[in-house]
């Protein structure tokens, strides 16, 4: 790339941009190059850049840059119009910068030793819209292009991580020399010096923008800094899984996020600006939030996020949920969001043991049951209580799920977690569910939802509890509202850990635990009883006593819905609400819970649903729904039926297993009319549509 004498001068300042003096202005025919390039660029968006306007894009920005405007003359020019105030050609100028970066080129142009310092000079400039141009700029290179369309998506894909390689490292050997370069290269400090010290000030400027009081800036430097920190998410195309480098690459990516982790705790710890100020402290909170969410994949990385040496990293986030006692906040608003953040996280096994170890899951108790500062028998917070209990019933889920997965069913240390607080939050759950609050009872619903999906131990202390069981089921005299949430949860507490049943299609997809292949094939009948030995269903199944008894508690909280509301069959209560209830979100939820039921293991869900007197008419009808979502709801229940009853391994079933769970209990009519419910597509009107429209 060409670039004027006086290019290198100008990166050797990296905090303050550089003196008029030394500064050759642009000329008026290098302002309309730029204005000409601009025209004859082909459009930018998505739809119109193929990969004939991108080649053709590469060859222009590579012209203009060599031929006529140098990028470091663009950074000197974007500063001159700044300092003179000339709005017009600064537009033109942020224009063509940024089109040079987003173009094919992009990558390569980054990788420029003198191109970063002016980026630097750029993220820190006085001017808003130079911050949101640079830092828009990086983040839009380190992020993964997926919607990109240039093509040679793994060989950009080694430019962006030798880019973050770069970044993150100091500049790896090249920034290995000198001991100049750590203050930006001023005067006789080799390239390598300057290499090291641009790549280190990047990283820096990045976690110094975070703070910004732009909040475009903020969010696109938290942006480039989460890009650096994942990659890569998963193994690299251009890695052979079978690799010698593929672990020496992971300790790489693991040593990366540490470092940027590192630089970022150490600033938002010690500034005093942010110190002192709790809402510049939850955005750094919320990039340590995404590292903690991913950290079950990494271990060194929850290591160090939770190391007493560090800090720890964590306790940025943990100190503005706990208040003020910990030097965290006493803004409400502030613990709310930071709340809403542990919720996204507390997923990972990690995150959750780390909970219990820090001693945080007593301040989420406290805050649930309005215990808070020693207060006794005080009413749970209006805003910070509903939030704590829903992060209580993630947390919960989660070491009851990984405890139930182990085999190790109730508490302990490492398990369920301490007994007295399991039970102090099953009587929480339960004042919740009796709150005349609708907001304290959603969050009853999903807390509940989240033990009974968890794990068999889970599920047993919800069936257990006779007021909580009528608090979730009970649909006498609700709102529409909580109708559908009690339905939705439901469905996914009877799905597991499955994720299915989602708006607009898609059945859930069959649930791992306990597949083995199929045996013989039994008669076709309707309604065949569980066999000796753990055989179910109609094809001969062998399932764990394990999964047997948790699919038995299924079937019990199953049951328990038509009981709760005053009928004698669960699924006769359900197609009565679907045959009477015009409610379009109701019916969409009351078809997830169908749905959910198909999947359940030994084939019981589909005997319940046939079983039952005009389901199978219903389910053919295709003038029950007239909602487009709704049509595709019945059409994922239809097609979650037909995949249980195949008999053999076929598109669309899970891990390649053989057999459904309910292989042998319907006839070759039946499962011929489920078929040609599919062959015609959820928005078939029927023949007598077709008549009544030719007529």
């Amino acid at each position: 790339m060409a670039a004027s004498s006086s290019s290198s001068s100008s990166s050797s300042s990296s905090s303050s941009p550089p003196p008029s003096s030394s500064s050759p202005e642009t000329t008026p025919e290098q302002w309309e190059r730029m204005k000409a390039f601009l025209r004859s660029l082909p459009p930018a968006d998505s739809l119109s850049r193929t990969p004939q306007s991108l080649e053709r894009e590469k060859d222009l920005v590579s012209a203009f840059l060599s031929q006529h405007v140098s990028l470091v003359q663009l950074f000197l020019s974007l500063d001159q119009a700044t300092r003179s105030g000339d709005e017009e050609r600064l537009r033109h100028v942020a224009r063509v910068i940024h089109r040079c970066f987003t173009s094919p080129l992009g990558l390569d142009l980054l990788t420029d030793p003198l191109v970063l310092p002016n980026l630097i000079v750029g993220m820190k400039h006085q001017e808003e819209e130079v911050r949101k141009l640079t830092t828009k700029i990086l983040k839009q290179n380190l992020q993964v292009g997926e919607k990109r369309v240039e093509g040679g998506g793994e060989e950009r894909e080694e430019k962006r991580q030798a880019l973050i390689r770069r970044l993150v490292q100091g500049g790896g050997r090249e920034g290995g020399e000198g001991e100049g370069g750590e203050r930006g290269g001023g005067g006789g400090g080799g390239g390598g010096a300057v290499a090291g010290a641009v790549s280190s000030s990047v990283a820096n400027a990045l976690i110094q923008g975070v703070a910004d009081s732009s909040i475009a800036v903020g969010q696109f430097s938290a942006d480039a800094l989460l890009a650096m920190m994942r990659f890569p998410v998963s193994l690299p195309p251009f890695l052979p899984a079978s690799s010698s480098s593929t672990s020496s690459f992971s300790s790489l990516y693991a040593s990366n996020t540490t470092l940027l982790l590192s630089l970022l705790h150490q600033y938002a710890s010690t500034d005093p600006k942010i110190v002192k100020d709790s809402t510049l402290r939850l955005r750094y909170a919320d990039i340590i939030a995404q590292a903690l969410s991913i950290s079950d994949t990494t271990p060194s990385l929850h290591a160090f996020l939770t190391s007493s040496s560090t800090g720890p990293a964590a306790g940025l986030l943990f100190n503005l949920v706990e208040g003020d006692k910990t030097g965290g906040t006493e803004d409400v608003l502030i613990r709310f969001s930071a709340l809403e953040l542990l919720d996204g996280c507390v997923g990972t096994r990690n995150t959750a043991a780390y909970v219990l170890e820090r001693g945080t899951v007593r301040t989420l108790v406290a805050l649930a049951t309005g215990s808070e500062g020693g207060r006794e028998g005080g009413e749970p917070h209006p805003i910070l209580g509903g939030t704590a209990l829903r992060v209580l019933g993630g947390l919960y889920h989660t070491l009851l799920r990984d405890d139930g997965m182990s085999g190790r069913e109730g508490g302990g240390e490492g398990g369920g977690g301490d007994e007295e607080i399991m039970l102090l939050l099953m009587s929480t759950v339960l004042r919740y569910s009796e709150s005349r609050r609708e907001g304290d009872r959603l969050a009853a619903l999903q807390v509940l939802c989240c033990f009974a999906r968890a794990s068999r131990e889970g599920l047993r202390r919800v069936l257990e509890d006779p007021v909580l069981l009528e608090s979730w089921l009970d649909m006498r005299g609700g709102s529409v509202e909580m109708k559908t949430a009690q339905m939705h949860s439901l469905a996914k507490a009877l799905e597991g850990g499955r994720e299915g049943g989602r708006e607009g299609g898609g059945h859930a997809p069959p649930e791992q635990t306990g597949r083995v292949q199929a045996t013989e094939r039994q008669p076709e009948v309707v309604g065949v009883e569980m066999e000796e030995g753990g055989r179910e269903g109609g094809r001969g199944r062998v399932v764990s006593q394990e999964v047997r008894a948790l699919s038995d508690l299924r079937k019990l909280l199953f049951s328990r819905l038509g009981e709760l509301n005053g009928s004698p069959s669960t699924m006769r209560f359900v197609l009565q609400q679907l045959q009477a209830l015009p409610i379009p979100s109701l019916r969409h939820a009351l078809y997830h819970l169908l749905v959910a039921v198909v999947g359940q293991e030994g084939g019981w869900g589909v005997r319940a649903l046939f079983s039952t007197a005009g389901f199978r008419e219903f389910l053919m009808s295709r003038t029950t729904e007239m909602d487009k979502i709704g049509k595709e709801w019945k059409y994922s229940l239809v097609e979650a039926i037909e995949l249980e009853t195949r008999g053999e391994g076929g598109e669309g079933r899970e891990g390649g297993r053989e057999g459904g769970v309910a292989v042998g209990m319907l006839g070759d009519e039946v499962i011929e009319e489920l078929r040609e419910f599919l062959k015609l597509g959820p928005f078939y009107a029927g023949r007598q549509a077709e008549v009544e429209t030719t007529m």
